[in-house]
């Protein structure tokens, strides 16, 4: 069959089949995927099968092998981002745990602390391997068998990681030890102690760690005597730990949760809530010598707002993040610069972000998959939930409408850390004070989650994007 057309003086004959060919279909771009669907015991409430708008134009094999569980779209925009957790829950090592926190060594290494509260408040850390959104949890081993709280955790090199605690069954001192990771397998070096005591428990003072560079570790703590907020360094060689600093105080008006990071070479910055200002956030840089010796600068009032939680990193130098749980118990992130100027002087804060709807949170973390965008988690009290956020210079926005429920209840404690490729790896105590462990996976335009109400199943399924046709006249 042919058919012409007269185009100005010109005529044009074409066959149908060429015709056909012509048609401007744009992009198409076929997806095939394969998994397995996460168990879970919250029912109707937790499922959540989500497919981007842009496929459900065209889905072949819909979830065969689910037995008739139907693909449920939430709100589905042209463009959706998201994190997915295709794997069931693998546990951990501990019932009861408290003050867990966790560090990346690598891209498929992290380790967390915590303090088990099933075993005499010992401190432990566990190591949890990864391949793809499968972990392998280590055997927790103990580093302090006397009963410790408010450790904090920091990355040294692939391998090897160090933890502070306040001691206490020891007088409350700040002790530091380095571990090292072989697989999932941890050993540890000498404990150190400074033979300072420190406030215990996080919600008066709380115990921050970073490396500020090679061979230093800096510690910000408050002191039990005088509750003034103050640091020491450690240096190191290795796994050996050596004689520690002088202190050198920041605050004299009983700083609490205090959190600390490096945002560039030979400088830290102490991130707190000041009781002596309506707990508001304030924020303290400083320079660190390869000698250990600490030089603050000038005392930030950060947020005008109190703030419990809180937790720093710096995704790239001279800029860091904070989260931290506000005064309406929402959970809150926000950015800003630091500079290196003598003396260092921390910029005024962006914008503050809720990244999830209003309402009480505990247990907000924050983990930065590059200085470009980062994955926060909290729990309202029903799931404990992760969601990404993006970042330029101190402007912060958070994926809209993608509030991706982790597989599990409320947890009493949480911990998530990201990996450049956008996995992130949550440990967290649920509802039953159990330790648990999931991997998830940061995906753009593309499908985000996908569970079943029962049991475990494998899905297979192709999609192809919705698109529209020209038609052939």
């Amino acid at each position: 069959m042919e058919e012409t057309k007269s185009l100005h003086a010109t005529t044009i004959t074409t066959s149908f089949e060429e015709k056909l060919t012509m048609i401007p279909f744009g992009k198409i771009e076929h997806k095939y995927f394969t998994g397995t669907t996460c168990a879970t015991a919250d029912a109707a409430a937790a499922v959540k099968k989500l497919i981007p708008a842009e496929y459900k134009g065209a889905v072949r094999n819909k979830i065969a092998n689910l037995n008739g569980e139907g693909v449920y779209l939430e709100s589905a925009d042209p463009e959706r981002d998201g994190i997915n957790f295709p794997v069931a829950i693998t546990a951990g090592p501990a019932v009861n745990p408290a003050y867990l926190v966790g560090c990346k060594l690598t891209d498929t290494l992290y380790v967390y602390a915590y303090d088990d509260g099933a075993d005499g408040n010992d401190g432990k850390c566990f190591a949890v391997s990864t391949s793809g959104n499968t972990p392998t949890v280590g055997t927790a081993v103990e580093f302090e068998d006397g009963g410790i709280t408010d450790p904090a955790i920091v990355r040294l090199t692939d391998t090897t990681f160090a933890v502070a605690y306040i001691d206490s069954g020891n007088l409350d001192y700040i002790k530091c030890v380095i571990g090292t990771v072989a697989g999932t397998v941890i050993t540890y070096g000498t404990i150190v102690s400074t033979d300072v005591a420190a406030t215990a428990t996080a919600a008066l003072g709380g115990v921050g760690i970073c490396k500020p560079r090679d061979g230093i570790i800096f510690i910000a703590f408050q002191i039990a005597s005088g509750t003034d907020g103050s640091t020491i360094c450690i240096p190191y060689t290795t796994t050996v730990l050596g004689t520690p600093t002088s202190q050198v105080e920041f605050d004299q008006t009983a700083p609490i949760y205090i959190a600390c990071c490096s945002y560039a070479t030979g400088y830290a910055v102490v991130v707190y809530g000041d009781a002596g200002d309506t707990n508001y956030i304030h924020a303290w840089a400083c320079s660190v010598s390869a000698a250990g010796v600490v030089s603050f600068g000038t005392e930030k009032t950060l947020i005008s707002n109190a703030g419990t939680d809180i937790q720093v990193s710096s995704p790239e130098s001279l800029n860091i993040v904070i989260s931290y749980i506000d005064s309406s118990s929402d959970a809150s992130i926000v950015a800003t610069t630091v500079n290196t100027a003598s003396p260092a002087v921390v910029a005024t804060a962006g914008t503050v972000v809720k990244p999830f709807s209003t309402g009480t949170h505990t247990g907000v973390r924050h983990s930065m998959i590059d200085n470009l965008q980062g994955i926060v988690i909290g729990d309202d009290g029903t799931y404990l939930k992760a969601i990404r956020f993006s970042k330029a210079a101190a402007v912060l926005t958070a994926d809209a409408v993608i509030d991706t429920a982790v597989e599990g209840r409320a947890a009493t404690e949480t911990e998530g850390v990201c990996n450049k490729r956008g996995d992130v790896c949550v440990a967290y105590a649920d509802a039953s004070n159990v330790q648990q462990v999931v991997v998830g996976s940061y995906f753009e335009n593309r499908i985000i989650d996908i569970r079943s109400t029962g049991t475990s199943k494998t899905y297979t399924f192709d999609v192809i994007p919705a698109f529209e046709t020209e038609t052939a006249n």
